[in-house]
């Protein structure tokens, strides 16, 4: 037993040690987050891009030697995590492993968190700072391979924190945003909902799922101009088999990569009555509708910030543009709050308490996967492998032997399931379809043929092929 314990201590120095040589380098390491709202294809394209060797994920611990691995089955379980091929958290998603900031969970679950008056953060936040990356490094360097060039994160709940997230990392932090239809990004709740909520779901129209796109993705139209290093991709066209080498490719590109992922898509069929009626409906012609920040997009500063530009130049720009409004789509105010620089992390445990007492009806948050975090905020014990991992539907195999699905089974396949729950919904529905679908189309997306999906025009300039949306 002695000599158990002694060894413990022994290796739980290394790593410690270990921990603090990789902060010390960060600055050899390029660090990249891919984000996105819940279900839009962020785990997919996070395996995507770790299929290249130079890319490391968060996944099971890494140990600095093969000696390491071999006594760590000495350590106490409380004092180091199962080796296993995950984190132990929910979708292996950093945002799991951190104590600094709040994640989606404590700011009202997958259906809700970007409600939250605390759910967006800039370089203006008072942890944007220099203690925050070590704390975040400290969560996150046990997980990610040591010899391996690019270090990358996935976690939803960042896609409202990327000024945040480039400020604390630096101007060369990459980011990847994916997209999905609404109605699609939703399926993970709505097929699982039980009588009452199918009711509830029926009335609405889907309508609270849109307000939720435009909510997250009209933040991100706020944010997106001050990212130095962003591309953007739809989840449809990644899972057109004419379309996903070649993406993998561009993100490579975005990198500073060799372009290298081999993949080879597995054709799906639609299936369905239902599916086939929706694909076989005419082309419905997209609107026009005004960019919501066009006085914005076209500017100087986008050219100087456009991931595209090699050289950019008067950084200090981005302080003197003025964007009006919490939030361009979202016609509900929000809850403001001010920066206060001596504000305790703690302090956002009180204020989501506040918010959870508040008039919503917390039947509605759909229940998600069960997610461990740290002790700053509601946490759990993270150690040894997630029970209860979800499904996901777009590839099969597990996250070290990648088998995507494309086609149209894959990319449209909860038209089907949705079309059932609301029936009739170009005619029962005509009140959202005329108050969303502009704004939609400049996304890429109809609610008048949901199988229809072209490009992006809000994200042009991001994309990270173009060429994607044209075939």
């Amino acid at each position: 037993m002695e000599t158990h314990i002694k060894t413990a201590f022994a290796i739980l120095g290394i790593f410690v040690a270990a921990t603090a040589i990789s902060l010390d380098v960060v600055d050899d390491y390029q660090y990249a987050f891919v984000v996105g709202q819940h279900h839009s294809g962020t785990t997919l394209l996070d395996l995507i891009l770790a299929l290249n060797t130079n890319v490391t994920r968060l996944k099971g611990k890494y140990y600095s030697s093969a000696q390491e691995q071999l006594e760590h089955v000495f350590l106490d379980n409380a004092m180091s995590r199962i080796l296993n091929d995950n984190t132990g958290v929910a979708e292996d998603e950093g945002q799991h492993l951190q104590t600094v900031y709040p994640r989606a969970r404590d700011l009202g679950g997958a259906r809700r968190w970007f409600l939250h008056r605390d759910a967006h953060l800039t370089e203006k936040d008072s942890r944007a700072s220099e203690e925050t990356k070590r704390e975040l490094l400290q969560s996150w360097t046990p997980f990610w391979d040591q010899d391996k060039k690019v270090r990358l994160e996935k976690s939803p709940r960042h896609v409202t924190m990327t000024r945040f997230l480039q400020h604390v990392f630096g101007m060369e932090t990459r980011f990847f945003v994916t997209m999905r239809h609404p109605f699609g990004a939703t399926y993970h709740f709505y097929h699982r909902f039980n009588d009452e909520k199918k009711t509830r779901y029926y009335n609405d129209c889907g309508e609270r799922d849109v307000r939720s796109f435009l909510k997250i993705y009209g933040t991100l139209l706020e944010d997106i101009p001050y990212l130095k290093h962003v591309g953007v991709v739809s989840l449809e066209s990644l899972l057109d088999s004419r379309n996903t080498r070649a993406i993998a490719h561009a993100a490579e590109h975005l990198l500073g990569l060799a372009p290298s992922i081999q993949i080879s898509p597995i054709n799906i069929a639609a299936q369905g009555a239902l599916h086939l009626a929706e694909i076989r409906k005419p082309p419905v012609e997209f609107l026009t509708p005004k960019h919501p920040r066009s006085s914005v997009s076209r500017s100087p500063l986008l050219q100087q910030w456009d991931y595209k530009s090699k050289d950019p130049t008067n950084r200090n720009t981005q302080q003197n543009v003025s964007l009006k409004g919490s939030n361009i789509f979202f016609d509900e105010p929000e809850q403001q709050r001010s920066v206060d620089p001596t504000e305790s992390k703690r302090g956002f445990s009180l204020s989501y308490s506040k918010w959870n007492q508040s008039s919503f009806n917390r039947e509605d948050i759909s229940s998600e996967v069960q997610t461990k975090g740290g002790s700053r905020y509601p946490s759990e014990n993270i150690i040894g492998k997630h029970a209860t991992r979800r499904r996901l539907l777009h590839f099969r195999g597990d996250r070290n032997a990648l088998e995507v699905l494309s086609g149209p089974g894959a990319q449209f396949g909860w038209v089907e399931t949705f079309k059932k729950l609301q029936p009739n919904f170009s005619e029962r529905c005509k009140h959202v379809i005329e108050k969303y679908e502009a704004k939609l189309n400049g996304f890429g997306y109809s609610l008048r043929k949901f199988t229809q999906h072209s490009l992006p025009s809000f994200f042009h300039d991001y994309l990270l092929l173009p060429e994607a949306y044209t075939l």
